[in-house]
């Protein structure tokens, strides 16, 4: 069986640009602790535009497309009308619930069982079950083809799952213990077993948003992590499926993928450091908060997204921020008519 040992894996199991990256995230976070205390007002707004670009950037990853206002909605706490729907609150509410009180949830399988039954839709009093299959049919070279669908077979994903969280547990309750490192670790590892049929990468990803809270890294509070995902999404699969050739193997290696995670958070971590840094300490104005919804975001955005996101600001404030964005040149402007969408250049 494979060993699960993170707290025992060695320093050469890693490529010196994941060390790196690790001591720049060390970095960044003691920047972000000695500005967060001037800038409240703004870590409000940054945080709930972040929870609406998880929610609609992981329910896009796994291919579920939805109006931004619904979206919205289903955030609030509106009632599900579809199992697509289901899963996008059950998303929304399980993340809010960690980020709340992160100790609720403690790392082990029957919590991963738990945020699998939410995250899929499963109807009030269904529970989620272990993967059934062993192989999964896949188009290759133009023919579909049965392949199996994980080096561990579905009847052993309890035991591998159950052994994979007591060793991260064991290892997160060590305060010295490389924390950083493990998360994107386990969550190869994770996805390898692929302990379910289906909603296995999307569980992995929110899982690992748990484990950044209780890490002491909340920068994932502040930009979307799912965003960024979606944004190197190539680059993203590139680097976990360059640790899943050899995953059952003692050459494994986990760094292209440790790298890839460690490089999108150093990402959020500049976004959030700009965003705060070019901002004036205290509450923003109104037309200021129109600018911030912007600065940590890299897809377009209608005046609809933009009046969903900013509840409590003004129509006409909104209109004419937007307009002298554009002639600033902070914005470009994209499209006419209703369709009009406004970029961060």
């Amino acid at each position: 069986m494979k060993s699960f040992a993170y707290a025992a894996m060695p320093a050469s199991a890693y490529s010196e640009e994941c060390w790196r990256l690790h001591q720049t995230l060390h970095e960044s976070k003691g920047r972000f602790c000695a500005l967060r205390t001037q800038h409240e007002g703004q870590l409000a707004k940054l945080e709930a535009q972040a929870l609406f670009d998880n929610v609609d950037s992981s329910a896009r990853i796994d291919g579920i497309c939805l109006d931004p206002s619904r979206i919205q909605e289903l955030i609030d706490g509106a009632e599900p009308a579809s199992a697509r729907e289901r899963q996008i609150a059950g998303y929304a509410r399980t993340l809010k619930a960690f980020q709340k009180d992160p100790d609720r949830f403690p790392i082990d399988a029957a919590t991963f069982l738990a945020m699998h039954t939410v995250l899929v839709g499963a109807p009030s009093g269904k529970k989620s079950a272990y993967r059934q299959k062993d192989y999964v049919n896949m188009m290759m070279d133009g023919k579909v083809q049965r392949v199996p669908a994980s080096p561990i077979l579905a009847f052993e994903t309890p035991l591998y799952l159950g052994s994979a969280c007591d060793n991260l547990a064991s290892a997160f309750a060590d305060s010295a213990s490389r924390k950083l490192m493990m998360i994107p670790t386990f969550a190869v590892d994770v996805m390898c077993v692929k302990p379910f049929d289906e909603g296995t990468g999307r569980l992995a990803r929110l899982f690992s948003l748990l484990l950044m809270e209780k890490a002491g890294f909340d920068v994932c509070r502040y930009v979307s992590i799912d965003r960024l995902c979606e944004r190197h999404a190539g680059a993203y699969y590139e680097a976990l499926n360059a640790c899943l050739g050899s995953w059952d193997t003692k050459e494994c290696d986990y760094s292209p993928f440790v790298e890839l995670w460690l490089s999108l958070l150093s990402e959020a971590y500049r976004m959030l450091l700009a965003a705060m840094e070019n901002a004036p300490a205290g509450s923003p104005t109104k037309a200021q908060q129109v600018r911030d919804l912007f600065a940590l975001r890299s897809n377009p955005l209608t005046k609809a997204q933009v009046v969903a996101a900013l509840p409590d600001v003004s129509l006409s404030t909104i209109e004419n921020a937007l307009r002298a964005l554009a002639q600033e040149g902070y914005l470009e402007k994209i499209g006419a008519g209703r369709s009009t969408a406004y970029l961060r250049k």
